[in-house]
């Protein structure tokens, strides 16, 4: 079994000699090592697997980490051996304190049987950089001007915001002339920009309104409106609302007057009424009634209504008298009246039933 890591290596080193072959430059490229903080315990590992990248268990293979401080000599002689997990996990933990600062060169080396690995493992020791920053003492940044200077001295930037040669804190110059003449500028009305208006909540009213049912022509319609604000509570319209009733034919009719101003109930407030004679001739049918509501007195905000039936040409219908009640005849005197002003082709069905309560066609 070979470690994976040395096949790695066997490949590279095919790699090299077939660029070898060929007339092109070879340069070192410079490496960023790990950052190991200072005062700290900093883990320095790597895994181990065998050709089929399976971990190799610690029973298996041995590794020490060979460490060389700044100048060059070891930090440990003999090299510590790394401790290892179950998982190929190859490590040592490195405490840091009281250290030099500088480059370790380092090499990690493992035995598997016969198999000799190592790898580069080196690293640096040095001050975490944010707390380097943070943490650094302020004679460390005392140069006026810099930025570290203005985080100690907000007394210095203030003094230089305060005497910048173009503010001023003192006067508003054109400011007020700035704003007043703006072109689009609007005191009077909720436009801020040619295509942009403030919203206003007393758009939000909303009104309930009752007006179906039936009526006879001849008789009056009532209906009625209540009013409320944004906050939905009862509150008067700018104006008494309007009204426009339509027929069946959906046409406007003369006379009497179809459209006119609901009247506000005395005593309460947002409630409304309009009452509407219909006519003798009305035509009957599905009749409309629409209500037209100004709140904030711009014209109609809200507009509300409801359908009902204009029944013109009722009928009463009697059973003056049966003159022959013998089985299996039977024959009865009817009266059917047309009691509105329009004239009605009545169609009419009758039945013999057995009781009295028992409606015709219940059996």
């Amino acid at each position: 079994m070979k470690p994976k890591s040395r096949l790695i290596v066997s490949a590279l080193g095919a790699l090299v000699v077939l660029i070898l072959l060929e007339p092109l430059a070879v340069e070192a490229a410079e490496a960023e090592y790990r950052l190991c903080p200072t005062d700290s315990t900093c883990t320095i590992g790597e895994f181990l697997y065998d050709d089929n990248y399976t971990p190799v268990p610690p029973a298996n293979a041995s590794c020490t980490l060979t460490i060389r401080k700044p100048d060059g000599g070891l930090l440990f002689d003999p090299p510590p051996a790394m401790s290892e997990s179950a998982d190929g996990w190859y490590y040592y933990d490195f405490d840091t304190t009281g250290k030099s600062e500088g480059l370790y060169r380092s090499t990690m080396c493992c035995d598997v049987g016969t198999e000799h690995l190592c790898l580069d493992k080196s690293f640096t020791i040095g001050p975490d950089v944010a707390g380097a920053v943070w943490n650094a003492p302020p004679s460390s940044y005392n140069t006026p001007g810099t930025f570290g200077w203005y985080l100690q001295n907000a007394t210095g930037l203030a003094q230089n915001i305060w005497s910048y040669t173009s503010r001023s804190l003192t006067d508003f110059g054109s400011l007020v002339a700035d704003i007043w003449n703006n072109t689009i500028r609007s005191l009077t009305t909720r436009q801020i920009s040619p295509t942009e208006h403030i919203a206003r909540e007393e758009e939000h009213w909303t009104t309930r309104f009752a007006g179906g049912g039936e009526v006879l022509a001849g008789k009056t319609y009532r209906a009625k409106l209540w009013v409320l604000n944004f906050e939905t509570e009862l509150a008067d319209a700018v104006a008494d609302p309007t009204y426009t009733i339509y027929d069946a034919m959906r046409n406007v009719i003369d006379s009497p007057p179809p459209t006119g101003t609901m009247t506000k109930l005395a005593g309460t407030t947002g409630i409304y009424e309009l009452t509407y004679i219909v006519p003798t001739n009305a035509t009957g049918g599905r009749w409309e009634t629409i209500v037209d509501v100004d709140v904030d007195g711009g014209g109609t905000d809200i507009q509300d209504g409801s359908y009902w039936e204009v029944e013109s040409s009722p009928a009463e219908v009697k059973i003056n008298a049966i003159t022959d009640n013998t089985v299996p005849s039977i024959t009865a005197n009817v009266t059917i009246k047309n009691e509105g002003g329009s004239w009605y082709e009545y169609k009419y069905a009758y039945c013999v039933v057995a009781q009295e309560n028992n409606t015709c066609g219940g059996g």
